[in-house]
């Protein structure tokens, strides 16, 4: 696996290379780090970055790279020219007005990105529990095998959180209308099949873990979930924008949970997306 592993300045990008080095350990991946500079920028300073990066991440066979530019722009460009299966990049817990309308340099990176993109918020030190999301859309599959495959590697614990359309209003609070998870996968339904290949590839990867159905608005129920588990990594799959027309009237699942949790987050594409 080719990882690419973008920072602007240190000490802010220290926990996304500790993530991504996690990661890179986990995955066994070969790992470039590329900062942007600005086109006046500093060019030596942005070799001392390197070489400090170099340090934190000893032990690590990397490549480095400076670009100049636009940042989004800069890397997006690296990621084609580079063919990576996976971009690490860093964002902030709260995202300003300004970056959640308009979108943070993570955000542009994982809206047009053809690789997967992991978007690291907070500092976790460990991969010991994780949260894979599906909404049993024909890109979830991939989702789950590499969920199930960085939870294999690192020894942890996967909860997999199914999420359908809520229950309409009219029905609210009435029992017989609310499905529970038995009867769910009791179904031959394709979202229920697509629950239960789910737990094949958990179990095929040797992965210990639980299933959760829940009925709502995905991102939010993501959001609630996440902030109960307290997990190390949420996982999901998405495909790419394809205009911004499909982005603002379907919206993004994937952006959305970015904005709102603070837990590192892993949107895998589809090879060929």
């Amino acid at each position: 696996m080719k990882i690419l592993i973008c920072i602007a300045g240190l000490p802010y990008a220290e926990p996304t290379l500790r993530f991504g080095r996690l990661v890179a350990e986990t995955l066994g991946g070969e790992v470039t780090v590329l900062t942007v500079m600005a086109a006046n920028g500093d060019r030596e300073r942005a070799r001392e970055t390197l070489d400090r990066v170099r340090e934190m991440l000893a032990g690590l066979a990397i490549d480095t790279l400076v670009r100049t530019g636009s940042p989004s722009e800069e890397i997006l460009r690296e990621c084609e020219e580079g063919a990576y299966d996976l971009v690490v990049i860093g964002a902030k817990d709260k995202p300003s007005l300004a970056e959640f309308v308009l979108g943070s340099v993570a955000v542009q990176v994982l809206t047009h990105a053809r690789c997967s993109v992991l978007v690291v918020k907070g500092d976790r030190a460990s991969l010991s529990k994780i949260l894979v999301c599906t909404e049993g859309k024909a890109y979830a599959e991939p989702a789950i095998e590499m969920g199930s495959q960085i939870a294999e590697a690192a020894g942890a614990r996967v909860t997999l959180l199914h999420v359908t359309a809520p229950v309409p209003a009219m029905y609210t609070g009435l029992e017989e209308i609310e499905e529970g998870l038995v009867e769910f996968l009791q179904a031959n339904t394709p979202q229920a099949n697509h629950l239960k290949r789910g737990a094949e590839i958990l179990e095929f990867h040797g992965v210990e873990g639980e299933l959760k159905l829940q009925h709502g608005v995905p991102e939010e129920e993501i959001q609630r979930e996440a902030q109960k588990g307290d997990f190390d990594l949420i996982v999901l799959g998405s495909s790419r924008a394809r205009g911004p027309l499909v982005s603002y009237f379907w919206g993004d699942v994937a952006r959305s949970v970015v904005n709102r949790v603070k837990h590192p987050v892993l949107v895998v594409r589809p090879k060929n997306s």
